[in-house]
């Protein structure tokens, strides 16, 4: 399978193969030493037929899962519970930063 695997990146890094006529394309998967079903699947350019041939997955998925934040309660130098100043103060901040950028324009 390596030997498909390495065609397959010759293939799509040589812009003359890539383009070659199927004759030329057929000796040169001869010179790789790629099985007869697997040639046809290339030279057919049966992709389901060479993902079943590779045994590969044609939907491949990939997700990140950010973990939700958890609010942590401060507290004051008096041990008391801080109040939500901090919250208050990214409001604004939030707030001011998007008046001062609705009058840019993005190029």
């Amino acid at each position: 399978m390596s030997n498909v695997i390495d065609f397959l990146e010759k293939w799509g890094q040589d812009s003359q193969l890539r383009h070659a006529a199927s004759a030329e394309l057929e000796q040169v998967l001869l010179r790789a030493g790629i099985e007869p079903p697997v040639r046809a699947a290339i030279l057919g350019a049966d992709r389901c037929a060479l993902e079943s041939l590779l045994g590969a997955r044609s939907r491949i998925v990939c997700a990140v899962f950010a973990p939700e934040q958890e609010e942590v309660e401060e507290e004051g130098e008096d041990g008391e519970e801080k109040e939500d100043e901090d919250e208050d103060d990214g409001k604004e901040k939030a707030e001011l930063k998007s008046r001062s950028s609705a009058g840019r324009r993005v190029a």
